[in-house]
């Protein structure tokens, strides 16, 4: 507990205790909820619309909002509930719900769906995938974050090149326009974290079971084509390097002008309206032999184990998973729906006119994710160690397979 007080601002602070307080009863008929979620200020005020479309709907009940930034939201739920102090809601993303999962932090919503006879069939598949372990969903989804090309729409007509549809041609673009004289874009690409959705395309993958991986599979000669692209694009200097990725983000060399391609969501998009003068539109990841394919992920709604609300939780996650609340929060710009009515209905693929919104839903149905369990976050400081020092090209790709399959073989042994 001395650890929460002194890591949670007085604001949150006051929320904890006042929870703490409702909870042993305070001789009033409202009911006390308390809700936790991450984002930017931006990101908290569309949660809050969409609450206040709640509490309209649940007059009775006062909702506490616990709200922390992105990189802060994961260490915090993990403190509370080793200190017995959850809230009863929380927002989970897709690659932290197998660890929370795991240490018991939420209860499944099987049994809840049962007694209530719920239809799940207004989900796509992929969503209630990412939300589920072991054949349980402990979550109900609101959004899905998949993966796609941004592209700038001048520097292409200037350089006299289409949209790239396959890793041949994006490679060709970029080589291209790196080499364009007289304009202040440097490089074709900010090549951001885009490995997975190369080694997919080429048909490999990273463990044999994303659900249960037994064995790393980054030893075939598929894992092997994605490394040598990857460090092709570094080595020939026609992507930005990674210091400067580092120091800049992928987004803002976008939004600059200083790259004509970078990969991202629809949770990006909003920081390119900071340029009025950037033209700029949306592309499916290029592809490769074996296809096309979307990192993906996303946000569900849970209920803590510690919730002495859970059935009051229940009906407030099902509103809030809800036709009425999903479109509240599409329009705040950062978020694709994972209800498949709103996701193909007229309300979002002609939201943005200048964008072609059915890229996004693309990116869902061209969706994976290379791991699903609570170790994934392990594994995953072993792959950006290794796929960062070959990108600043100091291992060559034939180290960065060994490298990888050494570390990710042991690391699936201690498991």
């Amino acid at each position: 507990m001395k650890y929460l007080l002194n890591t949670v601002s007085p604001g949150y602070l006051t929320l904890i205790i006042l929870f703490f307080i409702t909870a042993c009863g305070t001789g009033g008929d409202q009911k006390q909820i308390s809700m936790a979620i991450w984002g930017t200020p931006e990101q908290a005020d569309v949660e809050r619309v969409v609450l206040k479309k709640v509490k309209s709907r649940f007059p009775d009940v006062d909702i506490g909002l616990l709200h922390y930034s992105a990189s802060k939201y994961h260490r915090k739920m993990l403190v509370m509930h080793a200190a017995q102090s959850m809230p009863d809601i929380l927002m989970v993303q897709g690659w932290q719900l197998p660890e929370y999962a795991a240490r018991d932090m939420l209860i499944p919503l099987n049994d809840l769906i049962k007694k209530d006879n719920y239809s799940l069939d207004h989900f796509f598949d992929f969503a209630k995938v990412t939300f589920s372990v072991h054949n349980k969903l402990y979550g109900l989804p609101r959004d899905i974050a998949g993966r796609i090309m941004f592209y700038n729409k001048d520097i292409l007509k200037k350089a006299g090149l289409q949209v790239p549809k396959t890793w041949r041609e994006f490679k060709n673009c970029c080589t291209v326009i790196t080499r364009m004289e007289g304009e202040e874009v440097e490089y074709g690409a900010a090549a951001w974290e885009i490995w997975f959705n190369l080694l997919w395309s080429m048909g490999g993958d990273v463990f044999d079971n994303p659900k249960s991986p037994t064995r790393s599979t980054v030893n075939s000669e598929a894992a092997m084509r994605s490394l040598i692209y990857l460090y092709n694009l570094y080595k020939k200097k026609i992507v930005a390097p990674s210091d400067k990725l580092d120091r800049l983000g992928p987004n803002e060399l976008f939004k600059r002008g200083k790259v004509a391609f970078s990969f991202g969501g629809r949770w990006s998009t909003p920081e390119f309206k900071d340029n009025k003068n950037l033209n700029w539109g949306i592309a499916p990841v290029p592809a490769g032999p074996a296809g096309a394919y979307s990192i993906s992920g996303g946000t569900c709604y849970s209920i803590s184990r510690q919730s002495k609300n859970k059935q009051l939780a229940w009906e407030i996650i099902k509103y809030y998973t809800s036709n009425e609340c999903v479109k509240t929060a599409i329009k705040g710009g950062r978020t694709t729906p994972a209800l498949k009515d709103i996701a193909n209905s007229d309300f979002f693929l002609k939201s943005n006119n200048k964008q072609d919104m059915s890229v996004y839903i693309w990116s869902i149905k061209h969706g994976r994710r290379w791991c699903l369990t609570k170790e994934r976050y392990n594994y995953e400081v072993i792959i950006f160690r290794e796929i960062g020092k070959l990108e600043k090209l100091l291992i060559t790709p034939d180290q960065a397979q060994y490298n990888l399959h050494k570390s990710l073989t042991k690391e699936l042994q201690k498991n």
